[in-house]
């Protein structure tokens, strides 16, 4: 490897920690957008709850909600994920040109525009975390919406009494004929 000098060493520095900062900020958008929408789909699976609906309305308004819910958090753990990829990526590579390992001091005068690899970690799983209490909050409430609608019992529609009694008529003046 060739010796870069110190302007050389600085824009590489300031490149990195500059890609470093955009996947982090991608990172908090995508929660941010992702927890304003789970905020909407919670207040909206509530009113839908508490709104006086037809049965069949009701509990495929539920579960359009729930599955809406946890597909976006899963969609959001990829995104999330993509950008921590990215991140190692940058970080490995300030790394390559600055440093041999975490515990060497780097060949450069300011310090690494990351943290240590065990703060770094503790600081993803926190996000993945969020969205995996997410996912179970909505397959919860899933499988509280199916279990009463499996249980509770289901009252004959209109239609269906209209239509049996109009069977019972058709049998009946069958039958006197």
């Amino acid at each position: 490897m060739m010796k870069l000098r110190f302007e050389q060493k600085l824009a590489i520095a300031n490149t990195i920690a500059e890609q470093i900062f955009r996947e982090q900020s991608l990172t908090a958008n995508r929660m941010n957008w992702n927890l304003t929408f789970q905020g909407f789909m919670i207040a909206a699976f509530a009113l839908v709850a508490a709104a006086e609906l037809t049965q069949p309305a009701r509990i495929w308004l539920e579960v359009a909600i729930c599955v809406a819910g946890s597909v976006v958090a899963g969609v959001t753990i990829v995104g999330i994920r993509a950008a921590q990829t990215q991140s190692s990526y940058l970080k490995n590579e300030f790394r390559r040109q600055f440093m041999l390992n975490e515990f060497v001091k780097p060949d450069f005068p300011y310090p690494r525009p990351f943290s240590a690899d065990r703060n770094s970690k503790n600081a993803r799983f926190v996000s993945i975390s969020i969205l995996g209490v997410l996912i179970l909050m909505w397959v919860s409430l899933l499988s509280v919406v199916v279990y009463e609608h499996s249980t509770s019992p289901r009252p004959v529609s209109n239609a269906i009494s209209i239509k049996t009694t109009e069977l019972q008529t058709h049998i009946e003046i069958q039958k006197t004929k």
